[in-house]
């Protein structure tokens, strides 16, 4: 890793973690330049649209990387085998992803439209890299395009209402034991 890419890394690892400490709007340019251990005008050579700029690089870096998913999860050699593999990718950035979600929730109604875009792109593209993969296993794009929309729905609710609402605590429904189900149902509905 050069020095460059590092110190642009730390400002996007900072950023994220003040975004969700403090919020978006209450963390400042110098804050984040504070944190990261650089000057201002450090800050503003890699990120020359400023904070705004730089919550879009945070958004990317937190939310769930297609590719790496996709890739891992590309020679299942069934629907639910597809999904139960999908879901366990996404699960095992538990952690990062529960505090991006519930900071993404509360900022989301005083995100502008150029943040909302990052968001709605990135959900468009992940929407999109599964249908081709489930297209595989069914007979139209119709029903593609449905079971990747209910399958991100059915996880994103669960990572609110078992990590955010720590549901855990009081309903044994683990992950693991969840995304099999859901496979099982959204699979043997559509095969």
């Amino acid at each position: 890793m050069s020095p460059d890419t590092g110190l642009r890394d730390t400002i996007i690892r900072v950023a994220g973690e003040l975004f969700v400490k403090r919020g978006y709007d209450a963390t400042s340019i110098k804050q984040i330049a504070e944190g990261a251990n650089c000057t201002t005008a450090a800050l503003y050579y890699y990120f020359e649209g400023g904070k705004h700029a730089i919550l879009k690089e945070v958004l990317l870096a937190h939310m769930p990387d297609a590719d790496e998913i996709f890739e891992a999860c590309g020679n299942a050699a069934s629907l639910p085998q597809l999904l139960g593999c999908i879901a366990e990718h996404i699960c095992k950035k538990k952690a990062d992803m529960v505090e991006i979600g519930r900071w993404m929730l509360v900022e989301f109604p005083n995100m502008g439209k150029p943040e909302r875009e990052v968001l709605y792109e990135k959900v468009q593209f992940m929407h999109t890299q599964m249908t081709l993969l489930i297209r595989h296993f069914v007979e139209d794009d119709e029903s593609a395009e449905m079971i990747a929309w209910i399958f991100m729905c059915a996880t994103f609710g669960y990572g609110q209402m078992f990590w955010s609402l720590d549901l855990t605590s009081r309903v044994n429904l683990p992950v693991e034991t969840f995304s099999t189900r859901l496979a099982e149902i959204l699979g043997n509905r559509y095969v």
